[in-house]
């Protein structure tokens, strides 16, 4: 398991991490692309919240944490259920990836070279 850290810590990482991203300069911004936002932006703003996804162990944990926001998933197959919740991250994950094309103003175009959609 990732180690724990106060809310503090995390507020202050995420801070960080913020304040960093705010100083790139517009040339730096238009080069993020999807991965390079995700790999330098998000996932260590998850990581700052206590998120250890790259661990696959963790995927009960990512699930009871989306349940406890309210996403419940009908009874089915274990194996249905797994399915369900994969495609209920891997929506997520193309909704952040959404968020993250309008926030860079991403042309199709770079959105293709940075591997997206």
């Amino acid at each position: 398991m990732a180690d724990t850290i106060t809310k503090n810590e995390a507020k202050e990482k995420a801070g960080k991490l913020v304040s960093d991203h705010e100083a790139l300069t517009a040339t730096q911004v238009k080069g993020y692309h999807e991965a390079k936002t995700k790999q330098g932006f998000i996932q260590p703003l998850f990581r700052a919240l206590g998120w250890d996804f790259d661990n696959v162990a963790k995927r009960l944990l990512r699930k009871r944490a989306l349940q406890r926001a309210g996403w419940t998933m009908p009874s089915k197959s274990r194996v249905s259920q797994d399915y369900a919740w994969e495609r209920r991250i891997s929506y997520t994950d193309a909704q952040i990836d959404k968020v993250v094309y309008e926030l860079y103003a991403l042309t199709p175009q770079e959105i293709g070279v940075g591997g997206g959609a």
